[in-house]
Formats: C-alpha cells, sequence, structure tokens
C-alpha cells in the first residue's frame, strides 16, 4: 500500500469530488493497455489488493456517511513533522481529526497545544481508523503521537454516523 495508501486517504478526506480510476481502489498498477480515456482497458485481475480494496471501501463508506466531508469545514493543524498531513473536519456538533504520514520512517508527531489535537488522542476510544498495527499510544502529556510508515490515524468526537458499523 505504501504510497498510494496515505493518497486515498487524503483524496478521500480533503474537500473536493475524488476521482478515482479505475483499478485504483485494488492498486491496480500495470496500465499496459490504457492509452486514451476512450480506448478499451482491461483490469489486471492478478494485481488485485484486498488490503487497498478495504481501504478505499472503508473511506467511501465514511465519506459518504459523514457530512463533514462533503459539508463540513476544513482546519489544517500544525505539527511537527513535514511528511506528515493533519486536518480537522467538522459539521454540526462532529469533528474528525486525519492524520497521514507520508513519509517512510516511523515518526512521533507532536501538535501544538493550541489545535485541541489532544481532545482526539487523550482517548483511544476517539479512534475511528487506522492502517498500521496495534502498537499506537500517545504520549503522557495527549500533544504526541506515535506513527508507523505511510500510516492513515482517523478520529472523531461527536454524533454516531449516520449508519452503523463505523
Amino acid at each position: 500500500m505504501e504510497h498510494a495508501g496515505p493518497a486515498a486517504s487524503i483524496l478521500l478526506t480533503l474537500e473536493g469530488v475524488p476521482f478515482i480510476m479505475m483499478g485504483q481502489e485494488f492498486n491496480e498498477n500495470t496500465m499496459e493497455t490504457w492509452t486514451s480515456l476512450f480506448d478499451e482497458y482491461k483490469l489486471n485481475w492478478d494485481s488485485f489488493d484486498t488490503r487497498m480494496f478495504e481501504h478505499y471501501k472503508f473511506l467511501i463508506h465514511l465519506r459518504t456517511n459523514e457530512p463533514a466531508f462533503w459539508a463540513g469545514e476544513l482546519e489544517f493543524i500544525r505539527n511537527s513533522k513535514d511528511m506528515v498531513l493533519s486536518y480537522i473536519r467538522q459539521h454540526e456538533g462532529v469533528k474528525l481529526l486525519i492524520v497521514v504520514n507520508l513519509s517512510e520512517d516511523p515518526v512521533l508527531v507532536q501538535f501544538d497545544q493550541e489545535t485541541l489535537a489532544d481532545e482526539f488522542i487523550k482517548d483511544r476510544s476517539n479512534m475511528l481508523y487506522r492502517t498500521g498495527g496495534d502498537d499506537l499510544h500517545a504520549e503522557k502529556d495527549y500533544s504526541a503521537l506515535w506513527m508507523n510508515s505511510y500510516e492513515t490515524i482517523i478520529y472523531k468526537i461527536g454524533e454516531c454516523m449516520k449508519e452503523e458499523g463505523l
């Protein structure tokens, strides 16, 4: 998943209408028969990546059922790492913190106190989604978070989504 996973996380959680090319949702990367948008394209089903497909499936479901992603406000959040993107999406009392590590290295991400990121990360039950392993932990002062390489973490504070299951 490496670079494609974080790219999908950003594409499907930022503003605008996401454009997904045929096969992108399962990491089809050959593009051997594609020469123009009007030519027939044959997917390489042998390259089907179940993990990537499940990642897209979750993010699309989240985006569809969480108005914060299509009708809400966007606020970028300062953190200590150049290769980590963090932002809050919010709408009608629901806030989501999205943190995406674009680096191949595990990192300790520190947030400025005024960003209110600690409001999300201090309680592990606020975590809605994560692509990494189970070794996640916040630092004791709740202003820092360890992240694995190319990891996405989504926290949520507020009402439940329209549909159960997330």
